[in-house]
């Protein structure tokens, strides 16, 4: 595309804009600005619209101006239904209204009062990130007044648009009372002699050294020499595995042979023969632990079996993958963390929500970035609980239920293996799936931000990444229930 992107903004805030524009541009990100690249005496809207689809992401600066601003809207709207990333530049703490708090009052901002340009650095941070441009690669063309006009002493005229786009010197003819210097023949004549000496010099030295006629047998014979011994490592690697495997067999016959010993002892003080005790040995067998899985599971696990001997039941537990849909009669999800050995983890709720964190503006101890259960004991244990929506939310989907902390939401949206494997499931069974990255939608967590009474975690598919947030603001929210 010609441009990387698309500065949406008020008139109001022109200057603030051009000093964004020129920094971006020093950092070789291409930009459309109105004021500079719509040429007089065309259709301004169609500019406006070509400029949008040859954009890659839209930054809008935010000021009580553009707040006040109908235009902008369309420039919006153009940018979210055309599903272009969209980083907002708040010049001002006034709140999102009408279009503006639609489209942009669930999707994460960068703060750049009372001092914009501090902000412009977080500004091409995110726009690399999003855009994935790998800022170390880039070298900024800067040319100070010193080196242009030192090019311009030599009769050479250099163009500068910006402080970012340098356009390759140009020659232009002397003026008539300068004089064209003459290159030297003779300069050039000592310089290719030099160079005749040099490769004699180096001809004699190689044909007089015997050494360097046996360099190319031993190259050959370390060649092959490193052949054989690759041949001999992976005959060994091959064998190393199928021992491996071979200690997995046994290990697995091992562990079910112990399975069936103890369902055989659980069942032994209730039995009259051999033959009973023989029926018990052959109860269905434990599964095998699992490693955790790397990527969607297919199957959905099955109930606890549970085998009767003589008015005794004996349970084989059931163990668990993530993307495994979890019932248990009392709460229903999926799971999305698991233990080493399958028995016990976390799943996410079937459905979400959407609400404020609370209508509070206090800190309440909720600091846990680990476990959200504590967190929301803390706000639901309060008098005014009522006011903490998202938690409210999650409780109300069963007692089990709470508000993840900010590490076990980052864990369920920003692992592709995880977050695939769910969603998988959630589609199989007709439920609400989690968004994906890229989509301007972000998740409450239960963690507040600490030293700011005001803001909570939240993780943004958007940005892909946990980022503080309002706790008035709307976002969605997924509860989590340990089995």
């Amino acid at each position: 595309m010609k441009y990387d992107v698309f500065i949406s903004y008020s008139s109001h805030d022109q200057e603030v804009v051009k000093r964004l524009c020129e920094y971006l541009e020093q950092h070789n990100i291409r930009c459309f600005v109105s004021y500079r690249d719509i040429p007089r005496g065309v259709v301004w809207a169609s500019v406006i619209v070509e400029a949008m689809e040859q954009s890659r992401m839209m930054v809008v600066v935010f000021s009580e101006a553009f707040n006040n601003s109908q235009q902008v809207d369309r420039e919006i709207e153009m940018a979210s239904e055309s599903h272009k990333p969209i980083l907002t530049l708040r010049l001002s703490d006034a709140p999102f209204r009408a279009a503006k708090k639609y489209y942009l009052g669930n999707i994460n901002w960068l703060d750049g009062f009372p001092e914009p340009d501090r902000a412009f650095g977080d500004v091409v941070a995110n726009v690399a990130r999003l855009l994935d441009i790998k800022l170390e690669d880039v070298k900024p063309a800067n040319n100070s007044a010193k080196e242009v006009q030192k090019v311009e002493d030599k009769g050479v005229k250099t163009v500068v648009r910006g402080e970012g786009e340098k356009v390759k010197p140009k020659t232009e003819p002397v003026t008539p009372c300068e004089e064209p210097k003459k290159k030297s023949g003779a300069k050039w004549l000592y310089a290719a002699l030099l160079a005749v000496v040099a490769v004699g010099a180096a001809l004699f030295f190689v044909l007089s050294d015997p050494s360097e006629a046996e360099k190319p047998t031993e190259v050959v014979a370390d060649a092959a020499v490193e052949e054989v011994q690759a041949e001999e490592v992976e005959t060994v690697v091959e064998a190393e595995a199928a021992a491996v495997v071979d200690v997995k067999e046994k290990t697995k016959g091992a562990e079910v042979a112990v399975a069936k010993e103890r369902v055989a002892v659980n069942v032994a003080p209730v039995t009259n023969s051999v033959a009973e005790v023989e029926t018990a040995a052959a109860a269905p067998e434990p599964l095998a632990v699992e490693e955790q899985v790397t990527e969607a599971t297919t199957a959905e696990v099955v109930a606890p079996e549970v085998v009767a001997e003589n008015d005794m039941e004996v349970v084989v537990a059931t163990r668990y993958n993530i993307g495994d849909y979890y019932d248990d009669g009392n709460i229903k999800g999926v799971v999305f963390e698991v233990s080493d050995d399958g028995l016990h983890g976390k799943i996410v709720s079937l459905r979400q929500g959407n609400c404020c964190w609370g209508d509070v503006v206090e800190a309440i101890g909720a600091t846990n970035k680990n476990d959200g259960q504590p967190n929301t004991n803390n706000m639901l244990k309060r008098a005014d609980s009522e006011e903490f929506a998202a938690a409210l939310w999650c409780r109300n989907q069963g007692s089990e239920w709470y508000l993840p902390s900010v590490s076990e939401l980052k864990t369920l949206l920003l692992s592709n293996t995880v977050r695939k494997a769910v969603n998988k499931t959630l589609g199989e069974r007709s439920a609400t799936k989690l968004f994906k990255p890229g989509e301007p939608k972000s998740y409450w967590s239960s963690t507040e931000v600490d030293n700011d009474d005001h803001k909570a975690w939240e993780v943004s598919l958007y940005m892909k990444d946990a980022s503080s947030a309002p706790k008035v603001m709307q976002n969605y929210v997924r509860a989590v229930a340990r089995f």
